[in-house]
């Protein structure tokens, strides 16, 4: 609940009983894990450098580093794998990358179903992992645009160009659901 668009709007409710002209909204609700890992990497990646996604980290030398054994990290070394990034760069050893490529099974992953098919779909295309059954979800790649979930509105017109025009490049385009499907959204 606490990161739906739904809670955002019970906050931005509680703000205006209290006189404070503040609105709660996510910039990221209209895009996929996949997509926010692709903007990190090839857009900041000094960042990317400093990421750290995972559940169970620790420090070594200084550095907070991941454990490369949690779910988390086999995702995000999952997805930097297939779209060309080093995973490396954030801190994960040759053996963590493997244990998690290794680790990556289509039943134990925690994301939304379109999003782990896509990712095991990439994988599988690369040959890093066995997973003939998994089918491609385009959509993933793209901003993903939902009356329920994430309205076309849901970031504020004042900085929805210039937001969309530093993510669009990274993506595969936008699309909408209508009737159940995904549709590609017109400019």
């Amino acid at each position: 609940y606490d990161q739906s668009r739904f809670f955002d709007e019970a906050f931005t409710r509680y703000f205006s009983t209290k006189g404070w002209g503040v609105e709660q909204f996510s910039i990221l609700r209209p895009i996929s894990e996949f997509m926010i890992q692709k903007i990190l990497t090839q857009r900041y990646p000094d960042l990317q450098a400093n990421q750290l996604s995972c559940h169970a980290a620790h420090e070594e030398e200084g550095r907070m580093r991941p454990c490369g054994r949690c779910e988390k990290c086999r995702r995000i070394v999952g997805m930097l794998s297939v779209m060309g990034g080093d995973p490396h760069r954030c801190g994960y050893t040759d053996e963590q990358i493997a244990y998690a490529l290794k680790g990556l099974d289509p039943q134990r992953i925690k994301q939304l179903g379109a999003d782990a098919a896509q990712l095991f779909y990439l994988l599988n295309q690369a040959g890093l992992v066995e997973a003939p059954r998994a089918k491609a979800h385009p959509e993933v790649m793209r901003l993903r645009f939902d009356q329920e979930r994430s309205p076309v509105d849901v970031v504020p017109e004042d900085i929805r160009k210039a937001l969309y025009d530093i993510v669009l490049p990274y993506t595969e385009g936008a699309v909408i659901r209508k009737e159940g499907k995904w549709v590609d959204l017109d400019d």
